[in-house]
């Protein structure tokens, strides 16, 4: 799952099963934050990569 959060205030901009443009993102709220209406920027402020492990079923 991919997810675009401000980073002050943590709202999700985007989640979803495929990466988007952060220029698309930022088109869709008018380059400002719904929540706080922080400035949001093209430059990220920090990357987080998560592995989730899938069950595996069988022997």
């Amino acid at each position: 799952m991919y997810y675009v959060v401000c980073s002050r205030c943590s709202y999700v901009l985007y989640s979803g099963e495929k990466p988007v443009e952060i220029i698309r993102v930022l088109a869709k709220y008018g380059d400002k934050c719904p929540r706080c209406l922080k400035k949001l920027s093209l430059e990220p402020k920090k990357v987080v990569v998560k592995v989730h492990k899938q069950k595996r079923s069988g022997p």
